[in-house]
């Protein structure tokens, strides 16, 4: 029967790469992290009235996304503030990168007229092959 260590550098290799293996693999089992691990920071429990609205350069008050509820179901009254306001933005397309570049109105290009003797006709066409 035969087990393959017929081949010494066979062997030889398969050993090496073995124990490296096995060295990476306890290397990874018993280093400690480099970094030390942080809980996550709890959201703030309640928050003023006054202090989730602000008021923006239009005079539309916007409600920040950090307000925290405790209660999940719907609100129809913040729901029914939010159907009310309308988009008053700058007049600028929001759907294209770059606004629409009106070209100028050219002037026709007059060439200056040359005194020189008139250009030769051109060669006549070759002939059609038969």
């Amino acid at each position: 029967m035969h087990i393959g260590t017929e081949n010494r550098k066979k062997v030889m290799w398969g050993g090496r790469l073995g124990a490296i293996a096995l060295l990476v693999l306890a290397y990874q089992l018993f280093s400690s992290p480099s970094a030390p691990v942080t809980a996550a920071q709890p959201a703030p429990v309640g928050v003023a009235p006054h202090a989730a609205q602000r008021v923006t350069k239009h005079g539309a008050k916007e409600r920040l996304a950090a307000e925290a509820r405790l209660d999940p179901t719907l609100d129809l009254k913040l729901l029914a503030e939010t159907e009310q306001t309308k988009y008053t933005g700058s007049g600028r397309n929001i759907f294209v990168a770059q606004a629409e570049v009106i070209p100028a109105a050219i002037a026709p290009v007059k060439l200056p007229e040359s005194s020189g003797p008139p250009a030769p006709p051109p060669p006549p066409p070759p002939p059609q092959i038969p």
